[in-house]
């Protein structure tokens, strides 16, 4: 009897149907896709190189050390390579999400009583983690002194929900947080600290933890992201952030959308910006598929300001006066990660001033709140943005 033949992961496009979002940054995208060939779900990390600011050399490296690592608490490394300006890193699909999901979902979900999770369950996961790491733990640089547990409960203004959190617990985490990186603790030192005499086996996670997460449906229902590379986030009309790029229009129908829909994300390409500007993150509405009142005037904006990364981004967004509000555009901006929290008030007051007051120059530039951590200009835009009136 011939033994069977495991088929190679595939290192070409087509050979994954690329499927929902369920995590995205300023310079990557992951989506669950299947892998054809092996008729396998996968996630598949999209990197836009021309953003990211890595260097080739360094991610080889990055990609040899994850080929190399085999641990069980690890995901999956499978295979990787390059579509357009995007690297493309194909990984185990872990269908229960981040622990950030499962926390968000329970905020969403008025869950806070007395904090979101349990120090048993915080414990589990924690030591779960460590296992996988055999390095310094958060080799972060902190600028100003370490924060704690106290220091979040009196910014988000409600001491009550983290009352219960023993000084165990208080201790473990301020250990994780001295200032000085070389005096934190690595992971196998920080096992053996007494808190996590209180992890429990895999089991109790699976009763504890896993009826807490977000379906992979709910995780991806907020963003989606048609087939294709060099991917765009614009603003759908049901208010939902949509990602579209400029191969949507020459897909088929292998994703199960109509040709009213393909034809109005294919308009949402065209009338973004031009790719000579440079990578941009466009945002603007997608063309109805059915008929609507009378339509209102529309304000075409472009917000330009940098990112995490230094890099000049551009947002491009329709406002409809009456119909939309300067705070609820901003607030949108900040949930999908496209502006600081701490510049919510500040674009919303500048944005208002525009739509009331239209500058005769049709540019305003204003400073930010967030800190670059470089002396602000307000002609290279650092600690400053840009709003723009294009029509």
């Amino acid at each position: 009897m011939a033994a069977a033949v495991e088929v190679r992961w595939p290192n070409e496009k087509d050979q994954y149907e690329l499927q929902e979002v369920i995590g995205y940054g300023a310079t990557a995208v992951v989506q669950a896709a299947k892998c054809i060939p092996r008729n396998e779900r996968v996630a598949v990390k999209r990197i836009d190189l021309e953003k990211c600011g890595a260097s080739i050399d360094e991610m080889m490296k990055e990609i040899r050390t994850m080929s190399q690592c085999n641990h069980e608490n690890v995901v999956n490394y499978y295979t990787s390579f390059v579509v357009k300006q995007e690297l493309w890193i194909v990984m185990r699909l872990l269908n229960g999400g981040s622990m950030l999901d499962v926390i968000k979902h329970q905020k969403k979900q008025g869950h806070l009583v007395e904090g979101v999770l349990d120090e048993a369950v915080i414990a589990s996961v924690l030591r779960e983690v460590l296992k996988g790491a055999n390095t310094q733990v958060l080799m972060l640089t902190l600028q100003n002194d370490p924060p704690s547990i106290d220091t979040v409960a009196q910014n988000e203004g409600n001491k009550e929900n983290y009352k219960k959190y023993t000084k165990i617990f208080r201790k473990m985490i301020s250990s994780c947080l001295v200032k000085d990186p070389a005096q934190r603790p690595d992971a196998s030192e920080l096992l053996k600290h007494h808190f996590f005499k209180k992890a429990r086996e895999k089991d109790f996670l699976v009763e504890t933890l896993v009826p807490l997460m977000p379906s992979l449906g709910e995780r991806s229902q907020k963003v989606k992201r048609v087939p294709g590379s060099s991917g765009r986030l614009h603003r759908a009309a049901d208010g939902s952030w949509e990602w579209s790029d400029d191969e949507a229009k020459n897909d088929g129908d292998s994703d199960g959308e109509g040709d009213d829909e393909k034809s109005a994300k294919a308009d949402n390409v065209k009338e973004g910006a031009p790719k000579s500007e440079g990578p941009k993150v466009n945002i603007q509405p997608s063309t109805p598929t059915s008929p609507k009142p009378p339509a209102q005037i529309n304000l075409d904006l472009t917000l330009r300001l940098r990112n995490a990364k230094k890099e000049l981004n551009d947002i491009r967004f329709d406002f409809t006066p009456g119909k939309d509000t300067a705070e609820g555009v901003a607030q949108e901006l900040v949930s999908a990660g496209l502006i600081s929290g701490q510049d919510l008030v500040v674009v919303a007051a500048n944005l208002r001033k525009v739509i009331d007051d239209p500058p005769s120059s049709k540019s305003m530039t204003f400073p930010l709140k967030s800190s670059s951590h470089e002396p602000p200009d307000d002609r290279t835009l650092i600690g400053f943005a840009q709003l723009t009136i294009n029509s």
